[in-house]
């Protein structure tokens, strides 16, 4: 983050505008970030996680998260993404 862009935040912050970090990671990529732009003094800060599957408050405590996709779910999206030739990643814990 540059630091324009965090003076920036933090000034939006004082202010009274959250800052919602966004990212397809997960938390602990994104606190950092948090860290720097002190998201333990603004509570209407915080973070949207793994695509919008999770979100968390200034302190980083998840506050909601999505119903992940089934393991029988993934086993059909599996074996159709063979069937067609198409490549599929996916890292699944049952």
């Amino acid at each position: 983050m540059s630091p324009r862009t965090l003076e920036t935040l933090i000034k939006l912050q004082e202010k009274g505008i959250g800052v919602i970090l966004s990212s397809g990671r997960h938390i602990n990529s994104l606190k950092k970030y948090g860290n720097m732009l002190h998201f333990e003094k603004y509570p209407m800060s915080g973070y949207s996680c793994i695509n919008g599957q999770s979100y968390h408050d200034h302190l980083g405590n998840k506050i909601f998260e999505h119903e992940r996709l089934n393991y029988d779910d993934y086993l059909k999206i599996r074996k159709y993404a063979k069937a067609s030739s198409l490549w599929l990643y996916r890292i699944y814990k049952k």
